[in-house]
């Protein structure tokens, strides 16, 4: 008898058991992570400063010397390595690996604030220094905007809009655009224009960087307020580049009071696009601009892309006809 309440017993507790064990597989299902990829956190950031004109040896001695000094003042640091060439300093800044994710962003605002107190004693010339630590992103969502009659500065304009709507979308940690061309003024100068008058091509880089410097001009105490001055001159068209008043630095030319020669009177001024061009984007053929997007730690990426499509339709509704949306790669569907 008490054999058979044993056996009993124990035949329970064994479906009892693979009922609980079914149970929890079953959750363990819909709850696993949606990722073509496992999340992965890179320990690792870039330091990058230009100093043009500089060669191999001055880049080495006035700035990746002085910001590595800077940097190894940090005890979570575990390598650091650096190298110059004319023109450029890069360095490579490895953490120590047992620090957690969630603590490297606290490490890398430390990492920015030792580079941005030593790039107040780079020499005059040296650019500012660029801090690079997301390279853990993914970008599992990729889409062409293609704009069928629209000039090149008219699809960039909705394509800036459309990645403030996509980077507001749950679940979406960055968004970023690639093939836009960089804008640029143009000035082409006549050399004879400029023998002529006894002017230098640098007469003219020089007035175009002192017209357009923002300086402290001071301010005024009245009463008990003070009022602060404002300068003004800025460049706000091209038409305004125009009229700046070249000085020459050849004696007796140019610099009379009566003679007064404004940029427009030795070259045409134009909005162009940096030439060559540093990247480009065709979609069938056709020019366009790239999206891409990124999900946040720990999102469902099948749910997300559901949510991204919701938003490219709403979108598409609103903007005009001629602006098309192309998915190019779309992780969400590769996953599912």
């Amino acid at each position: 008898m008490n054999l058979a309440k044993f056996a009993v017993e124990k035949q329970t507790i064994t479906v009892f058991s693979t009922v609980l064990a079914l149970l929890a597989g079953v959750a363990s299902f819909f709850a696993l992570g949606q990722l073509e990829d496992p999340e992965f956190t890179i320990k690792a950031a870039t330091v990058i400063t230009t100093y043009d004109g500089a060669t191999a040896e001055e880049v080495e001695l006035e700035v990746t010397d002085a910001l590595e000094i800077a940097i190894q003042e940090m005890s979570q640091i575990k390598k650091v390595e650096s190298f110059s060439r004319a023109g450029l300093s890069y360095i490579s800044v490895e953490m120590q690996a047992s620090f957690r994710s969630d603590q490297l962003p606290q490490i890398w605002d430390e990492l920015r604030k030792k580079v941005s107190d030593a790039a107040e004693s780079l020499p005059p010339g040296a650019g500012t220094p660029s801090v690079g630590d997301d390279f853990g992103d993914v970008y599992g969502f990729l889409i062409a905007v293609v704009g069928d009659g629209f000039s090149s500065r008219g699809l960039e304009s909705y394509v800036d809009a459309m990645k403030k709507e996509l980077s507001l979308v749950e679940g979406v940690a960055r968004v970023e655009t690639w093939g836009v061309q960089s804008q640029c003024i143009v000035i082409e100068v006549s050399e004879a224009r400029l023998t002529t008058l006894g002017l230098t091509p640098s007469d003219v880089e020089s007035a175009l960087s002192e017209q357009n410097v923002v300086v402290d001009a001071g301010g005024i105490d009245l009463g008990g307020s003070r009022l602060r001055i404002q300068t003004t001159g800025e460049f706000n068209t091209p038409d305004d580049i125009g009229d700046l008043v070249v000085r020459g630095s050849t004696p007796g030319a140019s610099a009379d009071a009566d003679q007064l020669i404004r940029v427009r009177d030795i070259g045409e001024i134009k909005r162009d696009y940096v030439t060559p061009p540093r990247s480009m984007m065709r979609s069938n053929g056709e020019a366009a601009i790239g999206i891409s997007v990124a999900n946040a730690p720990g999102v469902n990426i099948v749910e997300l892309g559901v949510r991204l499509e919701q938003r490219l339709r709403e979108l598409q509704a609103e903007y005009p006809v001629g602006i098309e949306f192309r998915p190019v790669a779309w992780q969400a569907v590769q996953v599912d």
